[in-house]
């Protein structure tokens, strides 16, 4: 009981709305923060280096040079683990598994389903993203609309907008880094 005593006498706020310095979720989607910054996420697309063209590597190494020379102080760029989210696949070769007749497919089909339960358990998908600061929303929107611009110039795009969804999800990270993010 002493411990309790000694919680109530803390003045720790325990909400996340206490801590987070957001003020609110704009109808342009992104986030304003008491100052009147304005703070938002993208996803970095990431690519198979090693499967790629040397003339491939060096054209988004050109693009990742030039989009760090505009913005050098703006940004921090965050990696996290998700969990991977093989249902879809897996609904897929139960499903196959009970249409099945033959033993030798079924074993073999079994042994997907195992590899596939294995893999969600074990595995985790590497993300990376943006985040990024402004001073209003206008400059917000021309960061946007320039970066797009350099990053997705090319056959393939380097940098897309994040849906509000997974912005809470990178967000919900961040704050709990302990805690693994569900399906």
């Amino acid at each position: 009981m002493e411990k309790l005593g000694f919680f109530k006498k803390l003045s720790i706020q325990l909400r996340t709305e206490g801590i987070l310095p957001f003020a609110r979720y704009t109808e342009d989607n992104y986030f304003l923060l008491e100052d009147g910054t304005v703070v938002d996420i993208m996803q970095i697309v990431a690519k198979d280096l090693q499967n790629c063209s040397e003339q491939d590597v060096q054209y988004d190494f050109a693009k990742h040079w030039k989009f760090h020379k505009l913005n050098s102080e703006d940004y921090k760029i965050i990696g996290m683990n998700f969990p991977c989210d093989l249902t879809e696949q897996k609904r897929y070769w139960k499903k196959k598994l009970e249409i099945t007749k033959n033993p030798y497919l079924q074993n073999w089909q079994k042994k997907t389903l195992g590899q596939l339960e294995w893999l969600e358990k074990n595995r985790t998908k590497r993300e990376f993203y943006l985040m990024f600061y402004t001073e209003n929303s206008i400059e917000h929107r021309e960061f946007i609309l320039r970066n797009l611009q350099i990053m997705s110039s090319g056959q393939e795009e380097l940098l897309k907008e994040c849906t509000y969804e997974k912005k809470i999800q990178v967000l919900y990270k961040l704050a709990n880094q302990n805690m693994c993010i569900s399906k």
